[in-house]
């Protein structure tokens, strides 16, 4: 089914793209989603939570919501419960996805599960608008929103919206919640970039550029590790040769060395 926006919505997508990337940390992340989020596609619960793969099982972690005003829910009741969801089989997949429940899902089934009396019930919740975040292979969480048995059920432009969003999204949390990333762990990495900031007046990004570069990386890596185009990358090599004093990579890379 072919799905429109209009400019107000264009706009609004766009703007909420951004102010998701402005953020720098997981939860600041996700509340900042499903907030701008309930602005475009009215729910009655939002959730983000992380996903990753232990000894070949999956575990969830950190779940951030937007509950109705009064609602108090444990979610480690999800958590940590042994729950089949319909969803399931997308998290095993190499890239990120969007979907509704009731898509996947039979109703019957669903009505009579565990899942069903023990977690959404208790919330009065019923539809379901899901995203599976994946980034080349690697898990990383997932986006539901939800409405009550009484409520309509997500609509296509909700599901397109949505699945627009996803990719922005996967690759802000990739960038966050990469631990297998030693440029994130190393605290002297932490301590070499502040020095760099404060001895050159380096912004944060000019600053993570110089790093990359001094450890060796190619443009194309550090466009991609940074997840910036390489005419904006450029114009990060431009500024940090010139407060910086030097004329190439090989000069940079001297001049931190000395440092």
């Amino acid at each position: 089914m072919r799905c429109t926006i209009c400019d107000r919505e264009f706009s609004f997508i766009s703007q909420m793209i951004y102010r998701i990337n402005s953020q720098n940390d997981y939860e600041s992340v996700c509340r900042m989603t499903l907030q701008q989020l309930e602005s475009i596609i009215p729910f009655r619960k939002g959730l983000i939570f992380q996903i990753t793969e232990e000894n070949n099982q999956l575990v969830y972690r950190h779940p951030v919501t937007l509950d109705p005003p009064g609602l108090v829910y444990d979610e480690n009741t999800f958590m940590c419960g042994e729950y089949r969801s319909d969803w399931l089989l997308n998290v095993w997949y190499s890239w990120s996805s969007a979907f509704r429940s009731t898509d996947i899902r039979d109703e019957e089934t669903f009505r009579s599960s565990r899942l069903y009396w023990d977690v959404y019930a208790p919330q009065d919740i019923y539809y379901g608008l899901h995203a599976i975040l994946v980034h080349q292979g690697h898990k990383l969480g997932l986006l539901g929103l939800f409405r009550s048995r009484d409520d309509q059920d997500f609509t296509q432009k909700d599901l397109y919206i949505v699945n627009t969003l996803s990719i922005h999204l996967e690759l802000k949390l990739y960038s966050l919640l990469d631990h297998r990333n030693p440029e994130k762990q190393d605290s002297g990495a932490v301590d070499f970039m502040l020095k760099i900031i404060n001895r050159y007046r380096l912004t944060k990004r000019e600053a993570e550029v110089a790093c990359l570069v001094y450890s060796g990386k190619s443009n194309q890596e550090m466009a991609q590790s940074l997840y910036i185009s390489k005419s904006t990358l450029d114009k990060h090599l431009y500024n940090i040769y010139r407060k910086t004093g030097v004329t190439n990579r090989v000069e940079l890379a001297q001049a931190l060395h000395r440092i």
